[in-house]
């Protein structure tokens, strides 16, 4: 019988594909598997094909190739790392041929090698695909992919998933690339920053992505050298326990979106929810929420030479009074729109005493959409005035358990736990309604 094209293709993998074990690694967790697993990667980067890392733990030094073939490590193995030796993992550098690494697992055990050394690099290299692969316990980067100043194209980390385990300094890595991004990823417990776009990042991404666990900040466009991350798209981030939700360093025409920050349970001294270090310019936050940020931290913070930047938060909450927007003296033209701002669960409608403006011109704007948002509901009458008091916020939304919530764009009061048939409801016009059954 004549074999169909799929057929073929998929004999073509299975001729193609070599196993690890074939090269003499044990994958017993105690045999020093560096020779065989270098041999294999050698093999497969000359020739081409799959190498494949069966299920094991192969203990290894430092591993690194510049192929002159396209070709793929896949596998469900765990490399560990076996010495002391400040080297990355695995380095893959200096192709623009197709190369991915998926399914393994890197473990730098940094518990007992507490040397410097990154998980998995890509350096110099262009079409890198990096999914479905776990990151634990190393020192510096979970997966970086990085350049010596040229711009390369066409990385892509997805999948990924970074354990930190409270030792490894930075999750997921992209730099002096364009075209690139990372996606559907996940970090945990890092202590610097967890997703990064670095240096001159052009075109590139970060979405739908989580972060749980950061000692700094979750999300960076940062800057050392080149001109800035510029015309990136940040997108569907989930953070949590993090010291800052979002730093960036120059760059321009930069966008986020749904982007959501709750602060309880970060780990360390707490950063400003968005941080806009020097020359940020021209970019756009829409559907922010600051949940839970404390006493005296900036929602967000404005600094040298920011300008035309346009941020719109859904939701801030605070656990405490203080400024929360905050623009240095030569930060102009940015505007700043809320549509909630609580403190300690109390809606505030009037954002003036939250504002700190050092800036000259008066460029910058601050506005707040809650219209129909009453910080109290006036003075309560004899009949109502166990129900309606100073301390319960006539709010918009039914949100906190206990307060007595009117919906003024509808009219009609709305349930919130604790309300009863017969309770009496205080409207900002001070006409009484009751709750109807």
């Amino acid at each position: 019988m004549a074999l169909t094209k799929a057929h073929s293709r998929m004999l073509e993998n299975v001729v193609s594909a070599v196993n690890v074990k074939d090269y003499g690694a044990k994958g017993d967790g105690v045999t020093d598997d560096t020779t065989a697993i270098q041999a294999a990667l050698d093999y497969v980067a000359t020739n081409g094909g799959t190498l494949y890392f069966p299920a094991g733990t192969y203990m290894s030094d430092s591993l690194q190739v510049t192929p002159t073939a396209s070709f793929k490590i896949d596998g469900i193995g765990t490399i560990k790392k076996r010495t002391n030796a400040a080297n990355n993992m695995l380095q893959i550098q200096g192709t623009t041929l197709p190369v991915s690494v998926t399914g393994i697992t890197l473990d730098g055990d940094f518990s007992t090698h507490a040397e410097g050394g990154q998980g998995l690099v890509g350096y110099n290299i262009s079409n890198m695909r990096v999914d479905g692969v776990t990151i634990t316990d190393v020192k510096n980067s979970g997966v970086i992919i990085f350049t010596d100043g040229t711009i390369y194209e066409n990385n892509i980390i997805r999948n990924c998933t970074v354990n930190g385990e409270s030792n490894t300094k930075n999750g997921l890595l992209i730099v002096d690339c364009t075209n690139s991004g990372i996606e559907t990823s996940s970090v945990f417990d890092v202590t610097e920053f967890a997703l990064e776009l670095k240096n001159s990042c052009t075109y590139c991404w970060i979405k739908n992505s989580m972060v749980n666990g950061c000692d700094q900040q979750a999300v960076v466009l940062g800057q050392t050298t080149g001109t800035g991350p510029s015309h990136c798209d940040i997108s569907n981030i989930t953070i949590k326990a993090s010291d800052g939700a979002i730093e960036l360093s120059n760059g321009q025409y930069n966008t986020f979106n749904q982007i959501t920050c709750d602060f309880t349970g970060a780990p360390g001294t707490i950063n400003n929810g968005i941080n806009c270090s020097s020359e940020t310019k021209n970019c756009t936050f829409t559907n922010i929420s600051m949940l839970n940020l404390p006493t005296a931290i900036y929602a967000v913070r404005f600094r040298t030479n920011n300008v035309n930047n346009f941020v719109a938060f859904s939701s801030i909450e605070k656990n405490g009074s203080g400024d929360a927007f905050v623009f240095d003296a030569t930060a102009e033209s940015n505007t700043v729109i809320t549509a909630r701002y609580s403190i300690n669960d109390v809606l505030k409608k009037d954002l003036t005493a939250y504002i700190s403006d050092a800036s000259s011109g008066g460029t910058n704007a601050i506005v707040s959409l809650r219209e129909t948002a009453y910080e109290n509901n006036g003075t309560p009458t004899a009949s109502n005035t166990a129900l309606n008091d100073s301390s319960n916020a006539i709010n918009t939304e039914n949100k906190y358990a206990g307060k007595r919530v009117w919906n003024n764009s509808d009219d009609r009061p709305v349930y919130a736990t604790g309300s009863g048939a017969t309770d009496v409801w205080n409207k900002a016009d001070g006409t009484t309604h009751n709750t109807p059954v």
